[in-house]
């Protein structure tokens, strides 16, 4: 992966962020790019490893709501989304028109997204919702090829939570409130809100951990910080 190709992220706010291109700024102490980029692919390689969790359920209810439920009141809770069985608004044959993620209050949401293949669209034109405790839920694009792919985020409404995706060319046709890590990010005129992810990403080497940064083309991150979990509930 070239973590110098693509091109820029524009973002509607007036934060300093905004403007501050992270592989041309020396950024906080011990930035190094070339060491966040593999640390980012690392990062989601682990979690695109990790079982889903027990528990933990992707189905369409009654109203039409995709929805991700677990029985866990603590931890990390990890979700994997096939998106072979993604079909426009539909999910594993069950059509829905909705989409939100209320995540527990003690509990952060890794939803490792499978099975890509490059030119896929998520989600369709489904009316994506703020759920609860947006700023806990990762998106995890899992990319296991030899070379990036593209995809296309697209539905009505906002995309909610931040996304990991360091393999995956994004783009992106919606507002996605949340951080963006991606190897690529075409924003089509739309924005993206800098909403932090507050919670913790595991298993981040122990190594390496960011501070606030801004955002960038290329490989994407924008936000504030990645941590380390030590003991992370799978």
């Amino acid at each position: 992966m070239d973590p110098l190709k693509g091109d820029n992220l524009y973002m509607n706010s007036a934060d300093a962020k905004a403007s501050i291109d992270p592989r041309l700024n020396a950024g906080p102490s011990g930035w190094n790019w070339t060491t966040a980029a593999n640390t980012f692919n690392q990062i989601s390689t682990n979690l695109g490893g990790m079982a889903q969790s027990a528990g933990a359920q992707i189905s369409v209810d009654g109203g039409q709501n995709l929805t991700f439920t677990t029985t866990a009141t603590t931890g990390v809770v990890i979700f994997d989304l096939d998106a072979s069985l993604l079909s426009g608004n539909s999910y594993n044959g069950h059509s829905f028109s909705n989409i939100s993620v209320n995540v527990p209050s003690g509990v952060d949401y890794v939803i490792n997204v499978i099975g890509l293949c490059d030119g896929d669209t998520l989600f369709g034109n489904a009316n994506f919702n703020a759920g609860s405790n947006d700023n806990q839920l990762l998106w995890n694009f899992v990319d296991t090829g030899s070379s990036d792919i593209g995809v296309t985020i697209s539905q009505g409404g906002n995309f909610y939570g931040s996304i990991l995706a360091p393999k995956v060319n994004i783009n992106d046709t919606t507002t996605i409130n949340g951080q963006v890590v991606a190897a690529s990010f075409t924003d089509n005129g739309v924005e993206l809100h800098d909403l932090d992810f507050t919670s913790v990403v595991v298993p981040e080497p122990a190594t390496f951990a960011l501070g606030a940064v801004g955002l960038c083309g290329a490989m994407v991150l924008v936000g504030r910080r990645l941590r380390r979990r030590p003991d992370p509930v799978a």
